[in-house]
This record gives structure tokens, sequence and C-alpha cells, in this order.
């Protein structure tokens, strides 16, 4: 998608929201930071920029020998993120093979003067790839108060251990407003939807998921889950443990 067409749309959808003054329009991209212009900051009034980055042995393993590439324009691009209007999102995609270099990693955003926020995710395994994630899901949520939140305390990182959502595991596809644009034109809700052009059925949720205990820290089914509903939130207890290290540790901080 060229520069003049992300320009086009923006246009349009601020000229459209005149009609609505209350209504708060805001944008977000995720982006590999190769093809990243200052002109495409000067686009948009706000913009959360979300990349993917580990150290480099184990990025340029897994995403095509881009890490030099990726920290320049982070570097190049970096007086943007000022965490108000222009925001950066590093997602750090957890495995088996570098749960263990998240310390490294923190004193690497640090050294570097990197104002951006770490979130991280367990990679789940797409049965497309070779590449196998030795860590589960259940294992990742236990892991993150026992040694990720610590990593990230000890370099004094407090703003990367708050899910990036909230404490709960908020759903931006439900929102009737939210949408996804693609670089070939196609719309859909988010990246957990097939990619379909003019496949903009709105969602409901269950039910069961309004009526559920559960519901305030779960929130809800969503497209990407892979695990069906068993009735209960699965990882209630580690949610509830992130939330009390995240009161006692950062808030009293």
């Amino acid at each position: 998608m060229t520069v003049q067409l992300i320009k086009k749309i923006v246009t349009m959808i601020d000229e459209k929201s005149q009609t609505y003054p209350d209504v708060e329009i805001k944008y977000f991209m995720d982006s590999n930071m190769t093809l990243i212009t200052e002109e495409l900051f000067e686009i948009f009034d706000n913009i959360e920029i979300n990349t993917t980055l580990t150290l480099k042995k184990d990025h340029n393993h897994l995403r095509s020998n881009s890490f030099e590439k990726v920290l320049e324009n982070i570097k190049k691009y970096s007086k943007y993120f000022d965490g108000e209007k222009y925001k950066l999102i590093i997602r750090y995609n957890v495995h088996d093979g570098n749960i263990n270099q998240i310390s490294e990693f923190c004193r690497f955003i640090k050294n570097n003067s990197i104002n951006c926020k770490i979130d991280f995710q367990n990679i789940y395994n797409d049965t497309s790839t070779k590449f196998k994630n030795k860590i589960t899901d259940c294992e990742f949520e236990n892991m993150f108060c026992d040694q990720i939140a610590k990593k990230v305390e000890d370099n004094l990182l407090y703003n990367s251990i708050v899910p990036i959502v909230g404490l709960s595991r908020r759903c931006f596809a439900y929102h009737k407003n939210n949408c996804k644009i693609y670089s070939d034109g196609t719309i859909t809700h988010c990246d957990g939807f097939f990619k379909s052009s003019g496949n903009k059925e709105l969602l409901k949720l269950p039910d069961k998921c309004v009526k559920c205990d559960d519901f305030m820290l779960c929130g809800g089914v969503k497209p990407c889950d892979i695990q069906e509903c068993i009735g209960k939130y699965v990882y209630k207890d580690a949610v509830r443990k992130r939330i009390k290290y995240y009161v006692n540790k950062v808030i009293n901080n």
C-alpha cells in the first residue's frame, strides 16, 4: 500500500469524522519497520506502530535477516515515539529458544534509549510452518510473573508489565467501528479473521460469555482462539497473579 493511498484513506476518515465530533479516531499499524518513512508520520495525527523484534540471532532466524533494517528505522524515527501522539509497541515473540534472553533484550532496549512498550506474546504453533514452540500458552501465562515481569522490572521497564490492551483479554474485533486494512486493499476485523473483501458482518458475543463470571478477565471468545471455551477462563489464576504483581511492584513505585 503506497503512502499516497494511505494518505487518501486517512483524509477520507478524517473528513467523515467531522460529522461525529465525539468519536475519537485511533490508528494502528502493523509493520516490520523496513518501509516506514518520515512522510508516513506526517499523515497521522496519532498512530501506534506495532513491530516485532528479538535479539539479532533469534530475530534473523525467524524473520528473514531483517534485524539491522528494523533497528535502523526504529532509531531513525525514535524522535517521533513520544508515547503520546505516536507510540511504538515492540512485540517480543516468546518461544523456548529465547525465553532466557529476555533480560538481555530489556537491557538492549534500555541501552539504546528506545521509547517503547514491549508486548510479550507466546508464539503459537502454526501447522503451515516447520517452527515449533515448546512453551504452551498455559506455561507462558504462569511464567510471566515468575520470569518475564521480574526481568522487566529489573531493567525499570515497568510499562511493559501490563498487557497492551489492559489486564483483561480485550478484543477490538467486536467493536463495530474497528477494522484492519491490508496492503492489498482487503478489509477485515483483525488478524484473527480470514482476509475477505466485503466480509464486515458484525460479531456478537455469545450469551454464555456475557453471563459468565470470568468475563471481566477473559473478555469472551475471540476469532483467534485455538482452544474451545470450556465454560471458564483457564488462565484466571495467572491473570490475577499478574494484576497483583502489577499493583505491588508498579503502582507502589
